[in-house]
């Protein structure tokens, strides 16, 4: 797969298998060198979303990532072997011996008064899954949605704008970026 400007390979899948090296990395598809990623179980799928990408393989392998170079091991719960992974509807689905579904990854949205000294502003803020990129998106009818500011969340949460409560007059919601 391709993602954030660097080709990323689950080893399970590369000739010749690297059982040692589950994730792999190149940025020009001809020369590979290992992730780091803590782990001797094999990758054998990846799916990338909203800045994160996703790795599942044997014996419950599951790890994440936000740069595709340095990798967390997850808790899956299980030692069943999981052979693929995509990501949809916001959560991602990781699929093989048994099927396992994420919680909801995408950003939430929340407003609150941000000023102490003017009890009128209020700001928008994100928050999610650190290092997710995601999208703002307004709407004066729930019906009809407009692509607004591209997001970062950094340290859990970000704010997105702030203003008087009077002036902010529309919906938003909040998505993983594509």
């Amino acid at each position: 797969m391709y993602a954030r400007n660097i080709f990323v390979a689950a080893a399970g899948y590369m000739p010749p298998l690297v059982t040692t090296v589950p994730i792999q990395l190149s940025g020009n598809a001809i020369n590979w060198t290992a992730a780091n990623a803590p782990t001797n179980d094999l990758a054998r799928g990846l799916a990338y979303a909203g800045g994160m990408f996703v790795a599942v393989g044997t014996r419950g392998l599951i790890e994440t990532s936000t740069d595709g170079t340095n990798w967390i091991r997850r808790s899956s719960g299980t030692t069943a072997h999981l052979r693929g992974c995509a990501y949809g509807a916001g959560t991602f689905v990781a699929v093989g011996d048994i099927i396992l579904q994420s919680a909801n990854v995408g950003p939430r949205l929340r407003w609150e008064r941000c000023c102490f000294e003017d009890a009128d502003v209020y700001h928008l803020v994100a928050s999610g899954v650190s290092n997710t990129v995601g999208q703002i998106q307004t709407s004066t009818n729930l019906v009809n949605w407009q692509p607004g500011v591209s997001f970062q969340i950094t340290n859990s949460e970000v704010e997105i704008l702030r203003g008087s409560a009077l002036g902010l007059r529309r919906f938003y919601r909040a998505q993983l970026a594509p």
